[in-house]
């Protein structure tokens, strides 16, 4: 992944109130979290534990990192604070995300069963051939928490590639 290109790419919402659901901050000085830091691309190194920001910023994940410190960034340790706790958001990726040729990425097989019209989970038991029904539970719960997200403002579907839920502990 082309490193440069994932902060356009990215979107965090608070999904507190679950029919309006809340953008997060990821790309100012403020934000609460880290996109894409230093450590995990090709710029860091290692031995000296610092970026080389001269290197391509190329990435073998989208890293999203909240309430922390980045090499790359010395001031985040005094200004990242923790997400909220107890909370369900969602993250969206869009095709402004590119792999080191310059594509866009593409939606991938979770990308498309999140976003079925019809229950993933029916009488306690998946719908679908081949996918359990722990994993059918986990799918549906994000199905039905992405369509206000993804009718967010500044949310274009057609551009959204992956969009998945994550809920954060309590203290």
């Amino acid at each position: 992944i082309d490193g440069s290109t994932v902060k356009a790419g990215v979107m965090l919402f608070d999904l507190s109130d679950p029919v309006h659901p809340a953008q997060v901050d990821t790309t100012s000085a403020a934000a609460p979290v880290i996109v894409e830091p230093c450590e995990v691309t090709a710029q860091f190194n290692a031995q000296t534990l610092s970026c080389n920001t001269s290197l391509p910023q190329l990435s073998p994940a989208i890293v999203l990192q909240p309430a922390g410190a980045s090499v790359g960034d010395p001031s985040s340790v005094f200004r990242t604070r923790p997400l909220k706790d107890d909370t369900d958001y969602a993250v969206v990726l869009t095709d402004a995300i590119k792999d080191k040729a310059g594509h866009s990425l593409g939606a991938g097989t979770v990308a498309k069963i999140v976003r079925f019209q019809n229950p993933l989970i029916v009488g306690g038991h998946s719908a679908m051939q081949g996918i359990d029904d722990a994993t059918a539970a986990s799918l549906e719960k994000m199905r039905k928490q992405l369509p206000p997200v993804l009718t967010a403002p500044g949310v274009d579907a057609s551009k959204v590639v992956m969009a998945y839920t994550f809920h954060t502990q309590s203290e």
